[in-house]
């Protein structure tokens, strides 16, 4: 049987235990880094002692080699339904592509259990159709970002939450890399962009940030902050993640762009020329900001501005997992996204039914921050470095003026800034603005808020 963590084992109790009071669908939680393949591998593997059968569905190429990957590796027997791939149906646990799968409805046996994993997509038609066929089947979704791009929930699919154990936890406990946040020391603007499906419109966000002197300041802080290291960088377009990595490479940092497009082979012959160092530098624009298992990333670069919570989670944790010799995983936020929606390991406020207003206003609570002057690391309590004296200052900036160096942040200098901008928005209008660049779902509640309350401090209501 697999061995799991304490945390995974509770996981696993409470999945089973949801299943006992009733629920037919719960919904487990938890960060890259956390096991949640195992967590499921270990539900099928008891299933199947007990002569019950799960179906694992995924929806890439890279998801279904990892979990027959984990199946393997804990001697679990398992089939595949998949194009172009042997399938062995007599076997009670199947891993799935949902793209083959919804087409083989008609012939394929209803399972006890269909594990969904990377769960914020089942709301899409191909996911609702294979359940809608297996109805009388339990579901068990997994997922580390419980919310669709845009901030709505999946309450229309799953039952009840199941929350894991946190990334703050597992950083204390050595299963994730601490996070470094590296950011302009001016915050970027995008106020002007219009959005789309609750994210910023791509066409134009790539206009802007496709240029050769914002690619050149990348490469420049790469080599300063992490060089040699392999990072995964982000982009607005696939053409955009071309021009990344030719850039890259003529600066004699080895990269490669990877794309829905290339052929499987292809594309895992360029992630595992990341993992064995031949090449530094991955470029994307989408394929790999989620289920993409890679501990030897030390480095995740932003590129591509998002108002979307699940987004930047999923994009900066792929560089948390742990790996020999990895201390930290370095963000090297571009396009300040750190300071849109705060730092990965203290976002923990999830609902079923999606982004509420508290989860997308709360600030960020500071640990400690690291003196910009002399890198110092001391309690956020103190406003000035005990080393140094060093204090930090904020301003901001447009994404195409003047390049600033990147600065090295803490939770408190996030906290910092964003209530810098709160305090000077003065009358309702400026909250209003400010509410809407953060993308906050209600910005005119939101600001009639924060005005009532500083109503209420003024006359001591």
């Amino acid at each position: 049987m697999i061995e799991l963590y304490d945390d995974q084992k509770i996981a696993v109790d409470n999945i089973l235990n949801a299943y006992r009071q009733g629920y037919k669908s719960p919904l487990l939680v938890a960060p890259c880094g956390f096991g949640k393949t195992v967590v499921f591998a270990h539900v099928a593997a008891r299933a199947r002692l007990k002569g019950n059968r799960t179906i694992i569905c995924v929806h890439r190429q890279e998801l279904l080699r990892q979990t027959c990957a984990t199946l393997a590796r804990f001697d679990v027997p398992f089939g595949v339904i998949a194009s172009g791939l042997p399938d062995n149906a007599k076997e009670p646990v199947q891993v799935a592509s949902i793209h083959t799968l919804v087409r083989r409805l008609d012939y394929t046996d209803a399972p006890e259990i269909i594990v969904i994993d990377e769960a914020h997509h089942a709301v899409a038609n191909i996911w609702k159709n294979t359940i809608k066929a297996f109805e009388k089947s339990r579901l068990l979704g997994v997922t580390a970002t419980p919310w669709r791009a845009n901030g709505e929930g999946l309450i229309s699919i799953f039952d009840t939450m199941i929350i894991g154990a946190t990334a703050e936890d597992l950083i204390k406990r050595g299963r994730l890399a601490k996070p470094m946040y590296y950011a302009p020391p001016q915050i970027a603007q995008f106020d002007d962009v219009k959005t789309r499906m609750g994210d910023y419109q791509m066409t134009e966000i790539d206009r802007r940030m496709d240029k050769p002197h914002i690619t050149g300041d990348a490469i420049n802080h790469y080599k300063r902050i992490c060089p040699g290291a392999r990072a995964v960088v982000f982009c607005t377009s696939c053409r955009h993640a071309d021009h990344v990595a030719e850039d890259f490479t003529a600066a004699g940092i080895p990269a490669a762009s990877i794309d829905g497009d290339l052929n499987d082979a292809d594309r895992k012959q360029r992630i595992d020329d990341l993992a064995a160092g031949k090449i530094l530098i991955l470029t994307s624009c989408e394929l790999i900001s989620e289920g993409f298992d890679l501990p030897a990333v030390e480095a995740a670069i932003m590129l591509r501005p998002t108002q979307s919570l699940s987004v930047w989670i999923q994009q900066a944790g792929r560089a948390i997992r742990t790996a020999p010799g990895k201390v930290h995983a370095h963000i090297i936020d571009h396009v300040s996204n750190v300071f849109r929606h705060g730092a990965i390991e203290q976002i923990t406020d999830w609902s079923l039914e999606g982004a509420p207003k508290k989860a997308r206003n709360k600030e960020i609570i500071p640990t400690v921050k690291r003196c910009k002057s002399c890198f110092a690391v001391f309690p956020s309590r103190l406003s000035a470095c005990p080393q140094c004296g060093a204090a930090p200052e904020m301003t901001r900036r447009e994404i195409e003026q003047k390049q600033g160096e990147l600065k090295a942040l803490q939770l408190s200098e996030i906290k910092a800034k964003r209530i810098y901008e709160r305090k000077n928005a003065h009358d309702l209008q400026e909250l209003i603005q400010l509410g809407i660049k953060r993308g906050y779902k209600r910005p005119i509640q939101w600001a009639q808020h924060v005005l009532n309350a500083r109503i209420r401090k003024a006359y001591n209501l």
